[in-house]
């Protein structure tokens, strides 16, 4: 399985305007809203943000990865977003985050759900990933280079 099977160049943010956690949250269930995964930003918002209560998806190293199976996303979908200053996501290290990756699935696709997590759990942890997205210059050439890594790694 590969992350960006559920993406595509438009998906990914680089600079976003986002301050706090509130915003990252918002910003990118707009973003899954514009993709057409959802029929607006407020089905997906509320489904994170009720995500994010029970525990943060900030995983630590710069990384926030929030998640979740929401009744009313149509599609299985993947943002990126950088925003233009890292952002204090509450994550487990207490480090502020400049690396998103957010995701939504129906919510009766709980396999999905968690097959996909452990594919952006493998391109988190890959050599040149979040290197790869702190650098970048273009959404276009950031989303070439994830298709990369991903082709250079065996997947299941």
């Amino acid at each position: 399985m590969k992350v960006t099977d559920y993406m595509s160049p438009e998906q990914v943010y680089l600079d976003a305007p986002i301050r706090d956690k509130e915003e990252i949250l918002g910003f990118v269930s707009q973003a899954f809203a514009q993709c057409g995964a959802a029929p607006d930003k407020g089905t997906v918002y509320d489904c994170m943000k009720e995500r994010e209560d029970v525990m943060s998806t900030g995983i630590g190293g710069g990384v926030g990865i929030p998640h979740a199976a929401c009744a009313g996303v149509t599609r299985p979908a993947v943002v990126i977003a950088r925003p233009a200053q890292p952002v204090d996501f509450q994550a487990l290290d207490a480090q502020p985050v400049d690396v998103i990756i957010a995701m939504v699935v129906p919510n009766a696709q709980v396999s999905l759900h968690l097959r996909l997590l452990a594919a952006i759990s493998r391109l988190v942890k890959s050599t040149n990933f979040l290197d790869d997205v702190r650098s970048a210059s273009s959404s276009g050439d950031l989303f070439s280079l994830i298709k990369e890594i991903e082709n250079s790694m065996a997947f299941h």
